[in-house]
């Protein structure tokens, strides 16, 4: 057997043993959506929890999201669904109502929660999208309070990084523990990923600049800031590193394993270890001690590493397969999630569902997150056009949970009569479209009582598009996977996102 075969074979085998240690908390079940309604299959595509809630989140540490419709007539009126936690079982774990801690009782006030991380779980007003947050543990008790603005993207090794406004424009920064209590506030801080391997990627702000640097538990700096533009968290004892146009692997206490420019592009896995290199058209694994290992032809582009397969793309599709090669799931589907656990979501034409490690299909529907109300509350339901044809809540990378895009037929100029019509003693709507300076696309506010305001962004199929960096406010901001999916399926259609303030 080759040297470098060798050597790979037992690295892989490496992997696939620590991978068998932590996949004691891999769910057993997954969510569907069977005409408005939320239930779950297993591994096998049988349905074992009913569909039966307003909405469903994936399983994270044995607990799962629900949503259930409110019953009493206020809730009727405000079209409430209430949020808890249950196990396998479809037993209620934290109930689905609201927390006993939350001090508003406003009839449109709302709540909701994330999903459990390193034992906890994000706890928010939801009546606005600035409102604060909170965690809360496995029994529902609140263990961090209601004060906190933001929370950094994960939780790992008993931190987070948080932000809490001041209300006059200022704020307070670091690194907590799940209780509230400040652990670090290093110097400059901005913001944060979370703590992986004793070591968090920061990024500070001076008077002239904004800096990335690499730190330890006790906040000191383990590559000096400047050295390069952006640090990722650390893998298996590696980050990956970009400066001067050039990508390269530093070890967790700052030093050069991959010289910057030595590989064309690095990608991080998600989630795991191995990182993959491209040169020359080659692409390689780079193992934990940072040896690299040529990768076979896929007949397809290796995206990165997930877990001990890698996501490849061929033909804008996308599939699985190992790294000797072996296909496991074809480039086929359009869309195709990492695999939790055993299944891994899907997308394409046909519809949407999930396929299991051997490449079969074992759940799918044409129907998924329909109908819409469903999945998005009031009052953004009642301000999609009656011409709509299709909808689908905002897929985006920050806090705004009520907030939806949509498609309609016609152009702009009935669409903003739609909005315009809208208006009432009660209902202010405010129009700020201007065809002049931004053609192809409306600008409007919609205010009324209980709610800050909505804000409207449409578009004219591509208009804005192809100069996206100049004119695109709409498409380059609010860009996104929802987004992407409603334009290429309707490219010559009215493109706009409704999002409540």
């Amino acid at each position: 057997m080759h040297k470098n075969t060798a050597q790979f074979l037992a690295f892989l085998t490496l992997v696939i043993g620590v991978m068998s240690q932590t996949n004691s908390a891999e769910p057993e079940l997954w969510p569907i959506s069977v005409e408005g309604k939320w239930g779950y299959i297993n591994s096998t595509g049988k349905v074992v929890i009913k569909p039966q809630y307003a909405k469903a989140d994936q399983f994270s540490e044995g607990l799962a999201v629900v949503s259930v419709f409110g019953t009493s007539e206020t809730d009727r009126v405000f079209d409430r669904t209430y949020d808890g936690f249950i196990d396998k079982n479809g037993e209620f774990v934290i109930p689905a109502r609201l927390p006993d801690f939350y001090n508003k009782r406003e009839a449109y006030d709302s709540y909701g929660y994330s999903s459990f991380e390193d034992g906890v779980a994000v706890v928010r007003d939801a009546s606005s999208s600035s409102g604060l947050k909170g965690l809360i543990d496995r029994t529902g008790k609140l263990v961090a309070p209601m004060k906190f603005s933001s929370f950094g993207w994960s939780f790992s090794q008993g931190l987070t990084s948080f932000q809490i406004g001041n209300g006059d424009g200022s704020s307070e920064r670091g690194y907590m523990d799940y209780t509230g209590k400040v652990v670090l506030r290093p110097k400059h801080f901005l913001y944060g990923d979370a703590f992986y391997e004793d070591r968090a990627s920061i990024t500070i702000r001076d008077e002239s600049d904004d800096y990335v640097t690499l730190i330890d538990l006790n906040g000191n700096q383990i590559v000096a800031p400047g050295t390069y533009t952006a640090i990722s968290g650390v893998r298996g004892g590696l980050c990956r590193v970009y400066g001067d146009g050039k990508v390269g692997l530093v070890d967790r206490n700052g030093k050069v394993v991959i010289r910057p420019g030595e590989y064309e592009q690095i990608t991080e896995p998600d989630p795991g270890t191995v990182f993959i290199g491209e040169k020359q058209g080659r692409f390689y694994s780079i193992s934990l001690n940072a040896d690299a290992t040529v990768l076979p032809d896929f007949g397809a582009e290796p995206i990165r590493y997930r877990d001990e397969l890698i996501w490849v793309r061929k033909n804008e599709k996308n599939g699985f397969v190992k790294p000797d090669g072996t296909v496991i799931v074809e480039c086929r589907f359009d869309d195709l999630s990492k695999f939790n656990g055993e299944l891994a979501e899907f997308r394409d034409d046909s519809g949407q569902g999930y396929v299991n490690r051997e490449g079969a299909i074992v759940w799918s529907t044409s129907q998924w997150e329909l109908p819409l109300q469903y999945s998005i509350r009031n009052p953004l339901k009642s301000y999609l056009p009656d011409f709509s044809n299709e909808a689908k809540p905002l897929s985006y990378n920050w806090d705004c949970e009520n907030a939806i895009v949509f498609v309609c037929d016609g152009n702009l100029e009935r669409l903003r009569k739609f909005y315009l019509s809208k208006r009432s003693d009660d209902v202010e709507v405010k129009d700020y479209t201007d065809y002049g300076s931004e053609p192809g696309k409306i600008n409007m506010m919609i205010s009324f009582d209980g709610v800050a305001y909505l804000e409207v962004y449409a578009m004219q199929g591509d208009a804005e598009s192809e100069d996206s960096e100049d004119t695109d406010y709409f498409v380059s901001f609010y860009h996104c996977e929802s987004m992407d999916a409603l334009r290429k399926k309707y490219p010559d259609k009215t493109v706009g996102i409704i999002l409540e303030n």
